[in-house]
């Protein structure tokens, strides 16, 4: 240790040993530890006074940055700053951003080195992207069209392989469309004016028609939700074709309105029997044919017991 102040002046010192970041100061020749403070000590997992003059090699600061050999030497540059690994003493690594500088005091140079130690937000980001990589390997792989886009500009930010293939847009051209691109334009002002009603956390948005590229209209029941990305109020959407569905529904309510407004106009009996429900249904002309008034529906064993 020097036995008078370094150049940087006593307030430094004081400074220099309370800091809770490391710092060292080393000779150039051989790197042997002139001074280093409790935060360094701490870093490497060695005591202080161990390594002040201590001539064991296995103490010196390039051995700890021994990950990276190269690091050590490029750090003589003034105001070098370097992001790299550490290996403490007891073989743990650490991720630390190394800066230094280059000072003469009695025309002998010395490293002026500080070691701040990014471990805990290095592993934060490691676990962030990789949190990023598997939402993206979810996201891209999910069968279903997916979409985000901007809440106030409407323009699409991102989507899913499942769109290109289902709607018929390649990948570049719905890079430079909004969502009203893919819906018919007679149903824009229909989805402008339930945009603004819908809160934020609404899951269901109801079934809407989208067009293909070749102008094919779809019928989409969509989900999802309202969230921020960079900064920006996105929606992220997913779409289940219901197309054939609803043809389905539609034909079948428009056979029973067929079949009511038949049953309702003829003066023939027209019964219907729910065999497991033990009920029976019948047309008006019940009661013009056998004088019955009664209503609609009947048990199964009233009916057999009278008409057979």
């Amino acid at each position: 240790m020097l036995n008078e102040p370094f150049p940087f002046g006593t307030s430094f010192a004081r400074i220099f040993h309370v800091s809770p970041v490391a710092m060292t100061i080393t000779t150039l020749d051989d790197g042997r530890y002139i001074d280093a403070n409790e935060a360094f000590a701490a870093l490497v997992g060695v005591r202080r006074e161990e390594l002040v003059n201590s001539a064991n090699p296995e103490f010196r600061l390039s051995r700890f940055l021994g990950e990276d050999p190269a690091v050590y030497d490029s750090l003589i540059r003034p105001l070098r700053e370097e992001k790299c690994r550490l290996r403490t003493a007891g073989g743990e690594v650490r991720h630390v951003v190394v800066s230094s500088q280059i000072q003469e005091w009695h025309s002998q140079p010395y490293l002026f080195t500080l070691l701040q130690d990014i471990t805990d937000f290095q592993q934060a980001e490691e676990a962030l992207r990789a949190s990023e990589t598997r939402s993206r390997l979810v996201f891209e792989n999910i069968p279903l069209p997916v979409f985000v886009y901007d809440r106030s500009s409407l323009r699409i930010l991102a989507f899913n392989e499942a769109v290109v293939e289902q709607y018929g847009y390649s990948p570049e051209e719905l890079r430079h469309m909004d969502v009203l691109d893919i819906r018919p334009v007679e149903d824009h002002e229909k989805f402008l004016r339930h945009l603004p009603t819908m809160p934020p956390d609404t899951r269901g948005f109801g079934v809407w028609r989208h067009k293909r590229k070749d102008g094919r209209i779809m019928e989409m029941d969509v989900i999802g939700f309202d969230f921020t990305l960079e900064g920006q109020a996105a929606r992220l959407a997913v779409c289940r074709d219901v197309t054939e569905q609803q043809e389905i529904r539609r034909a079948l309510m428009a056979s029973e309105q067929r079949h009511r407004i038949f049953a309702e106009t003829t003066s023939d009996v027209l019964w219907d029997a729910d065999i497991p429900g033990d009920v029976l249904e019948f047309s008006a002309g019940l009661t013009d044919v056998f004088g019955y008034h009664l209503d609609s529906k009947v048990p199964l064993d009233w009916w057999v017991s009278r008409i057979h």
